[in-house]
């Protein structure tokens, strides 16, 4: 899932669409479990834990990454430039 939101933020940063670590992600939980393969129920979970390990957060439509860089440590994702 992370991966999932590094790709979307880096893609919208490179665009010129997303200055920080937040962008727009206007979809529910059932939308984002489906195109992920995952319950609703397990996405859920996965949300609250990285909530509350303060990696992100998903309010009204809108993504925010805390920290990107522990996010592309804990995906094992290296840094676009």
């Amino acid at each position: 899932m992370e991966d999932l939101f590094l790709e979307l933020l880096e893609r919208l940063q490179l665009a010129g669409c997303t200055s920080d670590a937040s962008c727009p992600l206007p979809l529910t939980q059932e939308i984002l479990a489906d195109a992920l393969g995952l319950t609703s129920v397990h996405l859920n979970r996965v949300l609250q834990s990285a909530r509350r390990e303060n990696r992100l957060t998903l309010r009204n439509g809108v993504l925010e990454l805390l920290d990107p860089e522990r996010s592309r440590h804990q995906v094992r994702r290296v840094a676009r430039r």
